[in-house]
Order: C-alpha cells, then sequence, then structure tokens
C-alpha cells in the first residue's frame, strides 16, 4: 500500500495507521511526515524522533537497512497503541468496577431477601409441623381414651353380670355401684407431712387401671390447730384443687404442728357412683414464737402460787409438751433462783420456803417437740409480811404491782 501526498497532507493520520505506514514508506517523505505528527511531548517521543532520523539517513544512503527502520516504525506504532488503550483500558475498568459494585449491592440485597424469605419459610414450616403434630397427639389422645373407655366399659359390664348372677343365687339386694362396682372401682391415697409449712398427697388406682385416662378432684382443711380446740371459720375453709392430673400433689401454706385432713376423689364417666379415699396427716413442730400470759399471782408470807395462760394458738406451732418457770430473788438477802418444769397440761405452780417481805422475779416459756419459745415477761412480787396474808397480786405484766385486798 502506497500513501499519496493528498493522503499525507490533508488530515493528521491517526496511530493506527502508523504501521501501515511503515510498511509504505517510499523514501524520504514519508518520514518528514512521521516526524511531523509525534511533536515533542516527552522524553519517549523525543527518543522516537532521534530513531526516525537515523531511519531518514539510513532509507537515503542504502534500501538494505529498510527492515530496521521499519521495526523502528513498529515501535513507534506499539507506543501509541498502548497510550491508547490504557486511556481506553482505564475509562472500561471505572465502569466495569461501578457495574461490579452495583452487581455487589444487587447480590447483597438478593441474599437479604432470600434469607428473610427463608426464615418466614421455616417460620411458617415450623407453624404447620407444630400444628400437624399437635393435631396428631390430639387424635392419638382421643383414640387411647376411648380404647381405655371401652376397655373400662367392658371390665364394669363384666363385674356387673357376675355380681348380678351372684346377687340372684343368694338372693341378695343392692342398688347399681354399690357392694360389687365399689370393689371394681377403688382409689389409693397416702399423705405425708414435709416439714412444718409443707405436706404431700400421692393418689394412685389398681395396676389394671394404671393408664386411667380421668382427672381427681383433691381438697385439704384444717382439723385442729396446736392443740387449740376452737377454730374459726376462715381457718377451716378447704383448699380444692379441680381436675388434677399429677399422681403427687403438693401442699403449701400449712400451719405448724397442725393436723389436716384430704379427700381425693376420681372423676368417672356419668352414670357412675363416685369413689374416694381421704387421710389425715399431721405437720411437723417447730419452737413457739409466743409466750405464755396472763400470770397471776396468790402471795403469802413463804409461798407464792403463780399461774398462766398458754401461748395464743397461732404462736404455739405445736403441742406444748411442757412449760419452765425460773424464780429470782432480787434482794441481797435472798439472792435464791428457783427453776422447775410443768407438764404442758399444768399451767401453775407454787413455789414454797421463800422470805417473808421479799422480793421475787418470776417468767415462764413454753416448749414444744422442737424446742422452747421466748421468756414471758418479768412479774416482779414480793411475799407478804410473816403472818399477815391478806394481800395478793393478780395481773401485773410489764413490772407493775397491783396490791388487792381480799374481802372478807
Amino acid at each position: 500500500m502506497t500513501l499519496t501526498k493528498k493522503q499525507l497532507n490533508n488530515k493528521p493520520i491517526p496511530i493506527e495507521l502508523v504501521y501501515e505506514i511503515s510498511q509504505s514508506i517510499n523514501g524520504y517523505q514519508n518520514l518528514l511526515f512521521i516526524k511531523k505528527q509525534i511533536i515533542d511531548k516527552s522524553k519517549q517521543q523525543k527518543y522516537f524522533v532521534s530513531k526516525i532520523e537515523c531511519c531518514k539517513n539510513v532509507l537515503t544512503s542504502s534500501r538494505i537497512m529498510y527492515s530496521f527502520c521499519s521495526k523502528t516504525l513498529k515501535e513507534i506504532l506499539n507506543y501509541f497503541r498502548k497510550i491508547n488503550q490504557i486511556t481506553k483500558m482505564d475509562k472500561g475498568i471505572q465502569n466495569l468496577i461501578k457495574k461490579i459494585q452495583k452487581e455487589k449491592e444487587q447480590e447483597k440485597d438478593n441474599v437479604r431477601e432470600m434469607f428473610k424469605a427463608r426464615k418466614v419459610l421455616a417460620e411458617t414450616t415450623a407453624r404447620i409441623v407444630l400444628a400437624k403434630s399437635k393435631a396428631i397427639r390430639k387424635e392419638q389422645r382421643k383414640k387411647k381414651f376411648f380404647k381405655i373407655d371401652e376397655k373400662y366399659k367392658k371390665k364394669l359390664d363384666k363385674e356387673k353380670k357376675k355380681y348380678e348372677s351372684n346377687k340372684k343365687k343368694h338372693g341378695l339386694r343392692a342398688t347399681e355401684g354399690s357392694r360389687g362396682t365399689q370393689q371394681f372401682l377403688k382409689i389409693f391415697l397416702k399423705t405425708k407431712a414435709r416439714g412444718s409449712t409443707q405436706g404431700k398427697a400421692v393418689w394412685w388406682l389398681p395396676d389394671e387401671y394404671a393408664d386411667w385416662p380421668w382427672s381427681v378432684d383433691l381438697q385439704y382443711r384444717l382439723i385442729k390447730l396446736s392443740g387449740c380446740k376452737e377454730l374459726g371459720k376462715s381457718m377451716t375453709q378447704p383448699v380444692i384443687l379441680e381436675n388434677v392430673q399429677d399422681k403427687t400433689v403438693s401442699l403449701d401454706n400449712l400451719y405448724a404442728g397442725s393436723e389436716y385432713e384430704v379427700i381425693v376423689k376420681l372423676n368417672q364417666p356419668p352414670g357412675f357412683k363416685k369413689v374416694h379415699a381421704e387421710q389425715k396427716f399431721k405437720t411437723k413442730d417447730q419452737s413457739p414464737t409466743g409466750a405464755p400470759n396472763g400470770l397471776n399471782v396468790n402471795r403469802q408470807d413463804t409461798e407464792l402460787g403463780f399461774n398462766w395462760k398458754p401461748p395464743k394458738c397461732l404462736e404455739r406451732n405445736g403441742e406444748i409438751s411442757q412449760y419452765e418457770y425460773e424464780l429470782i430473788g432480787l434482794e441481797d438477802r435472798n439472792q435464791l433462783t428457783r427453776k422447775g418444769t410443768k407438764e404442758g397440761s399444768v399451767t401453775s405452780v407454787a413455789i414454797r420456803e421463800l422470805r417473808p417481805g421479799s422480793l421475787y422475779r418470776f417468767h415462764a416459756r413454753a416448749y414444744t417437740s422442737a424446742g422452747y419459745g421466748p421468756w414471758s415477761e418479768d412479774f416482779d412480787v414480793r411475799t407478804s409480811d410473816a403472818g399477815n396474808s391478806d394481800f395478793f397480786v393478780a395481773s401485773a405484766p410489764k413490772k407493775r404491782r397491783l396490791f388487792i385486798k381480799r374481802m372478807t
């Protein structure tokens, strides 16, 4: 391919045609044109200009060195091609990076949406599986109860027929659900104290009816509070637990040292006589929290007689087993201490061989099987003078002495 002067002078030749120019060099003028096209813009371009000058000299002198100049022009062409490609690549890379970033953001959004959809799907699946499992269990329970109920009815019918035949044979008269049914249906109950304020009730059926499908009603009530005979109506109200299916039931908030009654009733299908069991138990004692009260005294010259009332019912925490008393002399001439005990049913004591006209202090405390309670308030009293017993002291708590003259 040979370039004409018109082609060379009309417009600047593009870089992509430099290679074609190198292939069609036909003398000195082409080299001059290429020299104009690569004006000095950098050291590299200057280097190329010097090479073109060298090629010019060579071409004017000899045609044999044409290949050398051709290589030089190819080198120049590759340089400019690299420059253009790098510029284009930079733009392409930036566009590609932007595209990749957009794709990554889109991918992240897609991943988030996918995880949300998976979560919703998992929750929905779990709900469906749970609902199905509940429905299956309910259906199985119904079938099981139905089978047990049918089994129970068959056994009951068999027992009734047997009882009816015995009744006809022996001429007995009995109503439905009396003897034969009672022997056929039976519930067992066992109660036990768990400390001083808790109890336990355990109920069960015979082995052949251990898988009984119905529940029981359980109730317990206070019948005796720490040895007190009279109880308020509010304290004797029963605590009722309905539809109990657990075989072991905890009884809470009980009084210490008190007796309770537990009744358990078996829930049966309509038309059958109710079966129940009952049992009593007593909670363990605690030490009394209250002291004897209402102290009174009958005084003489050498003897003091004391009597008192037991602690309040709610403060006894059990049956009072004994009382302990103590008498202390408060003067220098009668520094003595008398101690003793009395049975729980005895609430009085007479202390003899004392000094006439002397001052003494008395107090007492109650015991249960768990231990002793607090002392009563100190009671100070003075014996009468020798041969004089016309006075006695009564109801004198908090160290106040009240002298009342006996009327004759």
